[in-house]
């Protein structure tokens, strides 16, 4: 099977080069017809049309228009009820994300707990502000959703909380039984409705904490500077006009950021301070992997992977 992702640094796209090979090592060839879709939120109208598509814990979502499932695709489960109702397929396939599936891998034991508290932040979020340091500001541990996926696993593992923008930050958190809570820093980057259909799925109400947007100083001034730009080119500004403008831009943006740092501290302080955790039953969590086993009994017996 040719495996299909959507190829980012994103740490959940990323776990799927590293995943399945592991999973299925004889069975993933990229020259084949049949297209195994992996982890993320891939189901939509862009998936190629004539392969057969062989589904375990993908996701729907970012689909600007509505498309049918025929023949040509064989469920074994998806991310979560969500998804399943877009399908419209029956709700047993609702079992959860693909990623549970590293229960069934064998891993590297980790040493006791290092961190009390870590923070992982959506990908893109890491190039709108400097999160390492206000981490090291804060205590706490910083995890770069761009690091390679032992390194992140190991990190999120050796942490007591996991506060993550990340989905599969939480996700991997939830995997090893560790509490998780979920933030919003940038609206455009973080889908609700993905992470409605996995909390759903694991019986836990996404109710995400909402921190400041922040930007790079450097960002919101390049930005603008190119509009003054612009104007300048028009003659819509005199030399002297555009000078003063800059630096007017310049001290404003400083203000502003450091007043949307100083409460950004500041809320992150309220959350470690009496945190609100996150993390399903062991009851249901059992029950999922039960659900997994089975379906991967099934998939590898029709594959003939034993």
């Amino acid at each position: 099977m040719k495996l299909y992702y959507y190829k980012s640094q994103n740490f959940g796209d990323a776990l799927n080069p590293w995943l399945w090979p592991k999973l299925f090592p004889n069975i993933i060839n990229e020259n084949d017809n049949t297209i195994l879709v992996g982890i993320g939120t891939i189901i939509n109208e862009n998936i190629p049309v004539d392969p057969r598509k062989v589904v375990l814990g993908s996701g729907v979502g970012f689909n600007k228009k509505q498309f049918k499932i025929n023949e040509k695709w064989e469920i074994y489960f998806v991310r979560g009820p969500l998804s399943a109702k877009k399908l419209n397929i029956d709700s047993k396939y609702a079992i959860t994300d693909g990623a549970y599936l590293l229960t069934t891998l064998q891993l590297n034991k980790v040493e006791s707990k290092k961190y009390r508290v870590s923070f992982m932040p959506h990908v893109m979020s890491t190039e709108r502000w400097n999160w390492k340091d206000t981490c090291n500001e804060l205590g706490i541990n910083y995890i770069d959703p761009k690091n390679n996926i032992d390194f992140i696993l190991k990190e999120i593992r050796r942490s007591e909380l996991i506060i993550s923008e990340a989905m599969h930050g939480a996700i991997i958190a939830d995997i090893f039984r560790i509490p998780w809570i979920p933030v919003v820093i940038y609206n455009q980057f973080v889908l609700d409705f993905k992470w409605k259909d996995w909390c759903s799925s694991i019986g836990v109400e996404y109710k995400p904490i909402k921190l400041f947007s922040i930007y790079k100083e450097e960002r919101i001034s390049n930005k603008l500077f190119e509009l003054f730009k612009l104007q300048k080119s028009n003659n819509m500004f005199k030399n002297s006009i555009y000078d003063l403008a800059n630096d007017s831009i310049k001290k404003s943006i400083r203000f502003i950021n450091s007043h949307i740092h100083k409460n950004t501290i500041k809320n992150f302080i309220k959350i470690l301070k009496s945190p609100t955790c996150f993390l399903s039953t062991d009851s249901i969590f059992e029950e999922k992997l039960e659900e997994l086993n089975d379906k991967i009994f099934n998939f590898k017996k029709k594959y003939d992977l034993y």
